[in-house]
């Protein structure tokens, strides 16, 4: 994101195995099963946007568009999915700010961050995820799927292989690529590994997995409450002692 020219638009597709990325806000031990994760050999990931926690694995493809705030254009970005996904015969509607649904049930989620004047948006396409490991691992509010008017996690989502059997992650991963040159009318440019400061990523990789940065500090709450808004969820948590809040958060 910090090394996108002004003026252009990256589209990077990508993947993680058996990981649940949660938000720039969350507290991993109320997102997911912690516990069981790491009893499985998963990983927890800490992305700098905001939004809910996420589960990846190889059946999900995950896309991010890079830019300046100038050239940032969220209803665009949003169109070269629905287009790669339209043009494989699937029929998509956004609802809200953050989901692509099909027979609304969610089959992509999206999140958004800032720095500067370079933005990114970026979000997941659920090919053929394993639902089963998707709500063994996240630990969803019940006010949030309330809201959603859905029982569990993984009936409010949808694998894009039950509305259309023959696709891949590389069928899709060509119709993304398409659909970004028509929707904005030039041939993309690939990039290459060596386009990249190795070390800018190595010092970058080393923060990013770092505890600090992806469990943060856990604390010893006594008190906790929960409301569900239309713009999100709001928690509040407290350690109260003796009548007095001694730590809120």
């Amino acid at each position: 994101m910090e090394h996108t020219p002004a003026g252009s638009v990256t589209l990077y597709l990508w993947q993680n195995k058996n990981t649940v990325v949660i938000g720039r806000n969350q507290n991993p031990w109320a997102e997911c099963n912690m516990a069981l994760l790491r009893k499985d050999g998963g990983h927890l990931v800490r992305r700098l946007s905001g939004g809910g926690a996420v589960y990846h694995d190889s059946g999900n493809l995950n896309f991010t568009f890079l830019t300046d705030a100038h050239t940032y254009d969220l209803n665009r970005q949003l169109d070269v999915i629905l287009t790669a996904l339209q043009s494989l015969g699937i029929k998509t509607e956004k609802s809200g700010r953050n989901d692509i649904l099909v027979d609304g049930r969610k089959v992509s989620g999206n999140a958004f961050y800032t720095s500067g004047n370079k933005k990114y948006h970026h979000g997941t396409l659920l090919i053929d995820v394993k639902t089963d490991e998707m709500a063994k691992y996240l630990t969803v509010s019940p006010l949030k799927l309330k809201a959603k008017g859905v029982s569990s996690v993984k009936s409010r989502v949808l694998n894009l292989k039950e509305v259309c059997p023959d696709i891949t992650v590389p069928l899709l991963q060509n119709a993304l690529i398409r659909a970004l040159a028509q929707i904005y009318g030039s041939e993309p440019q690939r990039l290459r590994e060596e386009d990249f400061d190795s070390a800018g990523i190595t010092r970058y990789e080393a923060e990013f997995k770092s505890d600090a940065f992806r469990l943060g500090t856990r604390l010893p709450f006594t008190w906790q409450a929960e409301a569900r808004f239309e713009w999100g969820s709001f928690t509040l948590a407290c350690r109260v002692d003796g009548g007095n809040v001694q730590d809120a958060a």
